[in-house]
């Protein structure tokens, strides 16, 4: 585990055009992250990640306002790809944390029971895929 971390630091400290992840089975994975440059939703932070003690309401205006910036964002791909593959906390590649739990990419915190559940619900689909299988 030390020598992939190691690597990360290394890969990191190379270059900006690439991000280094451990994705869930222990792959290290390399991220072109040049599409950031083109993101439509540069600076503006508030809008994608949430105040700690959020309000559901407020996360619900937030995340739709967030959404509207991702569906016109050239990078909308690569962005959820990189959030997925790094299990970001936020709203990312037009998806927030609970849809990328569903998708079978929890985020490495889990914040909300809602995040926990549907990275639960997604973990059981997988396993009974592989039974039936």
């Amino acid at each position: 585990m030390t020598d992939q971390l190691d690597r990360i630091t290394t890969s990191f400290a190379e270059t900006t055009a690439s991000v280094a992840s451990i994705d869930g089975t222990g792959v290290l994975v390399q991220l072109n992250t040049n599409w950031i440059a083109k993101a439509a939703c540069k600076g503006q932070v508030d809008l994608f990640f949430g105040l700690a003690g959020e309000r559901p309401e407020r996360r619900v205006r937030r995340e739709a306002a967030a959404r509207q910036v991702c569906a016109s964002c050239p990078v909308l791909l690569p962005c959820r790809e990189a959030a997925r593959l790094n299990r970001e906390s936020g709203f990312w590649g037009g998806e927030n944390e609970e849809e990328r739990a569903a998708a079978g990419y929890p985020p490495r915190s889990v914040s909300r029971r809602s995040v926990q559940a549907a990275a639960s619900e997604s973990r059981r689909d997988r396993e009974s895929h592989a039974q039936a299988s």
